[in-house]
């Protein structure tokens, strides 16, 4: 038994040129736990995933809206995945407003602060966001 699909050249010349940094692909891919914790465990050490979302949604009437890529929770804190195709999109500033979005997300009425779980915010970016050469940069907010 043949397991290949049969699938007309013109879909097959645009699956192959799918890449994880297409939202669509990224989507698809990421709704398997596995696929995130192959990612998740290659940027940070061992990740265990709680909970885990594609495309989640804050969305603020009065006040510009966000929607996360990825958005997991681990056992110990947050995370907003994002995935860009452009290093521009991925400047400390925006990273801080994920942050600080997931803040008010997380949080609730009386809730102690020493309660609020680490949040990490991680662009995968296809080009350099800061042109230094580095494979990784690690932006801190104090």
């Amino acid at each position: 038994m043949n397991n290949t699909l049969s699938v007309p050249s013109i879909y097959r010349e645009k699956l192959e040129r799918l890449r994880m940094f297409d939202d669509d692909f990224l989507r698809i891919i990421m709704q398997d736990e596995r696929c995130a914790k192959v990612i998740l465990d290659a940027i940070l050490d061992d990740v265990s995933i709680v909970k885990m979302e594609s495309q989640k949604d804050i969305h603020y009437p009065s006040k510009r809206s966000l929607v996360y890529d990825i958005f997991i929770i681990t056992e110990k804190e947050y995370l907003d995945l994002e995935v860009e195709k452009h290093g521009w999109k991925a400047s400390p500033m925006r990273i801080r407003y994920h942050a600080s979005l997931l803040d008010v997300d997380i949080s609730r009425p009386n809730m102690d602060f020493k309660d609020m779980y680490d949040i990490k915010v991680i662009f995968i970016c296809e080009f350099d966001p800061l042109n230094e050469g580095l494979p990784i940069y690690h932006i801190k907010d104090t």
